[in-house]
């Protein structure tokens, strides 16, 4: 991927770049080229700089870019740190999470549940250690449509491997059949997707709609 262009790079021999063309620019190369090394020490330098001050949107949304950086590349000890020191209470950048507009916290909701899904995962295992595969899940409710455990692992296998409308779908599901199920397990799930997705996801706006529907 080549190193990591210097903090404060020229464009094209021109200007400086400003902090928010940095930020830009590091986001791309997470998400467009999807190298999350480079980008972690673009996010790095851009909190090094003088223009940049610890309590800025700018270091909140370089802090969020390091804390995606640890999550596309699965490092759970940096995902941790990462959120307990953005969510602190005492953090410089709780204000800007908290604030919808910049929609950070989207970001921590993702680290969260990432952080999760190995325990919920591990829930589904049997007595005999062995988790049922979606195949046999599936077979399982087609012959019984009323199975809460069976829809609930479906959600959560989906979940797992990012196809978040079919686990959207199951965990509405496991609300239709009994609301209160595990402690409400179909509802938390379903918030801690929406929380991740935000609000103006097409799959949250309509996720919340038939959550509501049924929680009436």
């Amino acid at each position: 991927a080549g190193a990591p262009p210097a903090t404060n790079q020229h464009l094209n021999g021109g200007a400086p770049m400003t902090a928010e063309q940095e930020i830009e620019y590091a986001s791309k190369v997470l998400h467009d080229m999807n190298d999350f090394e480079m980008a972690a020490s673009l996010y790095q330098a851009i909190l090094q700089r003088d223009d940049v001050k610890t309590e800025s949107l700018n270091a909140a949304i370089a802090m969020c870019g390091l804390l995606s950086s640890a999550i596309k590349s699965g490092n759970k000890d940096a995902i941790r740190g990462l959120i307990e020191h953005i969510t602190d209470e005492k953090s410089p950048h709780l204000a800007h999470i908290k604030d919808p507009t910049h929609k950070l916290s989207t970001i921590i909701a993702e680290g969260k549940l990432l952080l999760s899904m190995e325990d919920k995962l591990k829930a589904l295992e049997g007595d005999n250690g062995v988790m049922k595969t979606l195949e046999e899940l599936q077979t399982i409710v087609k012959k019984d449509n009323k199975n809460i455990d069976a829809y609930y692992s479906i959600a959560v296998q989906h979940l797992s491997t990012g196809e978040l409308s079919k686990s959207i779908d199951a965990a509405l599901r496991v609300v239709r059949l009994d609301k209160t199920w595990n402690d409400a397990a179909g509802k938390t799930l379903l918030l801690e997707i929406f929380e991740m997705l935000g609000n103006d996801n097409a799959l949250v706006k309509d996720g919340r709609r038939r959550m509501t529907n049924l929680l009436l």
